[in-house]
């Protein structure tokens, strides 16, 4: 039986670091965006509040992004990705830090 990711959801504080991230450094395309009504949230995650919601992806991965000012303490969500040459990628991370 193969395992297939549907998606990936991570919260972020604002879309523009998310766009940073998701569309420069890794190279995914924004697929879509949508917000989750405040009673959908509650439904779902117990929280009460409306959420924008940005898609971003290819033809292999997914990941939704929560845009959200709650904090939330003590998280260990994280995504580990393999990365062959990793001075280009920090490189990059650096450059798009200065602009």
């Amino acid at each position: 039986m193969e395992t297939i990711f549907q998606h990936i959801a991570l919260q972020y504080k604002n879309k523009k670091q998310a766009d940073i991230f998701f569309k420069k450094i890794l190279g995914l395309t924004l697929i879509k965006n949508f917000n989750v009504s405040k009673k959908l949230t509650k439904q779902i995650f117990n929280k009460s509040e409306e959420v924008e919601v940005f898609l971003y992806g290819n033809d292999s991965i997914h990941f939704e992004i929560f845009i959200t000012k709650q904090k939330q303490l003590h998280v260990f969500n994280h995504v580990c990705i393999k990365i062959e040459d990793k001075k280009e990628f920090f490189f990059s991370i650096n450059v798009m830090n200065t602009n």
